[in-house]
């Protein structure tokens, strides 16, 4: 079934459960845990932990599934880029927005 024209379209990016589900995990596990839980990994994989040593090297070569990767970071915290702020004027701009919306 194809989507007529006059109906909205979804925004770009996630979904808003996924967003509801990332501002909860936002708010429960604040930089500073997510620190602890990171240096635990660090610890842990050091020690022989496989499990701990997978999941950071997922985490640093973006093979988990996620959206970016550290090294997407570093290469734009070195070009002075702030996605964030970038993709709150994206969404504010009609003409971006319409791009968007394209089907």
């Amino acid at each position: 079934m194809q989507k007529k024209r006059d109906e909205p379209t979804a925004p770009a990016g996630r979904r808003p459960t996924e967003r509801t589900y990332l501002a909860i995990l936002a708010e429960t596990c604040p930089p500073d845990a997510w620190r602890e839980i990171v240096e635990k990994a660090v610890s842990d994989a050091k020690a022989g932990n496989a499990g701990a040593r997978d999941w950071l090297a997922g985490l640093v070569l973006g093979t988990r599934g996620g959206k970016h990767t550290l090294h997407e970071l570093a290469a734009e915290q070195a070009a002075g880029l702030d996605p964030v702020r970038d993709d709150a004027r994206a969404e504010s701009d009609p003409a971006m927005r319409l791009l968007r919306e394209r089907p």
